[in-house]
Order: structure tokens, then C-alpha cells, then sequence
């Protein structure tokens, strides 16, 4: 993609920003799971039950991470479709066009 590209509205800038956004929620959903296994970590210690606030960290943690990448995942797939259905439907009006000036030329 080309700088001046931005200014012509012939390719799409936001499938583009979506990746990007995707690699930032799962760099978030990654930070957010550790800091939550930290945190009950540090729980159990603080109350004196280190072993289940380890356990709770490490389900918890996991949980934290599967989730919001699945969920990361499925919003980006999401608004990527859209754009998809948007370049095809694009697509099949420049056909139906180009063969409707076949039929008149003819």
C-alpha cells in the first residue's frame, strides 16, 4: 500500500488498523491473564493459602487469556467479513455494469 493511496479511497485503510487492533488484544489478553494470576497469586499469600491462590491464579489467568483472544478473534473476523461482503457486492456491480454496456454496445 502506497502513502498516496490514503487519499483515493480505492483500497480499504481499516482491515489494515483491524490486524493491528488484533495484535494489541491479544498482547492484552496475554498481560491481562498474567497480571490476573499474579494477583490471586498474591491473594493466597496474603490470606495464607498459597496453594489455592496459585490454583486460582493459573485457572484464572488461563481463563483471562483464552477468552479474550477467542473473543479478540471473533470481533476482528467479524468486521473483516463486512468489508469482505463490501468488496464483493463492489465487485458484482462492476460486472453487472461492464455487461450491461456489452448488451447496449451490441
Amino acid at each position: 500500500m502506497k502513502f498516496s493511496d490514503i487519499f483515493k479511497f480505492d483500497k480499504m485503510l481499516t482491515p489494515l488498523i483491524i490486524k493491528i487492533f488484533y495484535y494489541i488484544g491479544i498482547a492484552g489478553s496475554i498481560i491481562g491473564g498474567i497480571v490476573v494470576f499474579f494477583a490471586s497469586v498474591i491473594g493466597g499469600f496474603a490470606s495464607d493459602s498459597a496453594f489455592l491462590g496459585f490454583l486460582g491464579g493459573l485457572i484464572g489467568g488461563a481463563l483471562v487469556t483464552f477468552v479474550g483472544i477467542l473473543s479478540t478473534r471473533i470481533s476482528s473476523e467479524s468486521t473483516i467479513v463486512r468489508f469482505q461482503i463490501n468488496q464483493n457486492l463492489a465487485a458484482i456491480k462492476k460486472n453487472m455494469i461492464d455487461d450491461v454496456k456489452v448488451i447496449v454496445e451490441d
